[in-house]
Formats: C-alpha cells, structure tokens, sequence
C-alpha cells in the first residue's frame, strides 16, 4: 500500500500504527460519524456522516458528536479521535467527548466494550497515540455520570432563569469558554483586588496565611482576567 503513497506523504504513513489498518472480516469503517445519544431513552442513533458540526436541534437529555474514525470488529468498538497541535487533551478514560461518543457506538452496534485511541499528528508528520479499552462496566457508569452531569445543567438553567447566580468553579474547561469575563468564579477573584494597593495587600496576606490555595487560585485567575 505504501508504494501507492506518494513520496512526500509516504514518511508520514510509515509512521502511522499498524493497528489502524484493519482488513479482519466482518470488519466495518466508517469516518466523521455524527451521532445522537438519548440519555434518558437510553437511545442512540447515526444522524449523518461528514456533516461537520451542523447537527440537527438537540432535545433534553440529547447529546450530539462526531468521531473522527469509528471500526466495528466482531466484539467492540473502536472510536479515533485525531489531534494536531499542543494543547492539552484528557486521556480517553477521562476525555468526555470520547467515553460519549464510546458509548453511543456501542448501543449503535450492539457491542459491549470499546476502545478509545487519541492520536495526535505533529507539524512534522510524527504520530503519537494513546489508547484506553472501555468495558461493558465502564460505559454503563458513563451513561450515569453523564446523566448526572446535564442533571446539573439544567439545575443551573433553572437557578439563571430565577434571576439567580448558578454555583461555578474555574478549570481547564473554562478555557475556550465565551464567558468567561462574566463568569462569576473569575468575578469573585478580581473583586478580591478592587480598591488600593495597600487594600489588595492586606486581604491577599489575610486569605494566604488561612487559605494559601485559595489565594494562589485568586492570584492565577485575576492574571488570566486581565
């Protein structure tokens, strides 16, 4: 097959992991498949393929995503997610859009365990991947967490439709996050340095020597504030 690559591509293909190449029987691939998951239904569905992100309006308890790569072998499934870049990206056990999308293919196809691999492809064409096998166990308390999860989503809702300041907390989430500049986590970190110096001085004194963390938090987050 690699003679078929062209010369300049070819050093990238060598190096990408043999165990992408499935040729099994009864194997299937399929690529940028958009799916629905129910959580409530306990339902999942295909809604496309290479759509992009143009998925269709999303009802309570509904989650949409795609996945760069999806194989089904006899006994599993197998999710692909392709990274560039440097940015940080939670391994697939911890990664939520991978165990999401881990578990919607496996009520698609019937099967009962997956495997997640993230393969990261440098500037330099270097490929780099890491892999997590989901069991039957571990996608069933995925269904749960994340059921939990849009639980306080939509208490969150309700608490802002009240007229009222949903509970926040700052994280490696918050760094995409449109609102950040609103967020009231970041809001209650620079009010801590609202008046004079002197002011600011003696209330990050006070809170370092009772709650060191708490004001090395407040210091990072004003910094990313400004």
């Amino acid at each position: 097959a690699l003679a078929r690559v062209p010369e300049d591509m070819r050093y990238f293909c060598e190096s990408v992991p043999e165990t992408l190449a499935y040729d099994g029987a009864g194997t299937e691939i399929f690529c940028e498949v958009a799916v629905m998951l129910d959580l409530k239904l306990d339902k999942a569905a295909v809604i496309g393929y290479n759509i992009g992100r143009q998925y269709p309006r999303a009802e309570s308890y509904q989650i949409m995503g795609s996945a760069d790569l999806v194989i089904v072998e006899a006994d599993r499934v197998v999710v692909v997610d392709y990274k560039t870049g440097n940015g940080y990206v939670p391994s697939p056990e911890k990664n939520w859009q991978m165990r999401a999308l881990a578990y919607a293919l496996c009520k698609i196809h019937d099967k009962g365990r997956a495997l997640c691999r993230i393969v990261r492809v440098s500037e330099d064409g270097t490929v780099q991947w890491i892999d997590a096998e989901l069991d039957e166990l571990f996608l069933s308390v995925t269904r749960d967490e994340l059921t939990a999860i849009y639980d306080k989503i939509l208490a969150a809702k309700s608490t802002i439709d009240a007229g009222g300041v949903p509970d926040v907390k700052h994280g490696k989430h918050c760094q995409f996050c449109p609102a950040m500049l609103h967020c009231p986590a970041y809001g209650k970190a620079i009010r801590l340095w609202a008046g004079s110096p002197t002011d600011c001085s003696e209330r990050l004194t006070a809170l370092a020597k009772s709650e060191p963390a708490k004001a090395w938090r407040a210091i990072t987050l004003a910094e990313k504030s400004i």
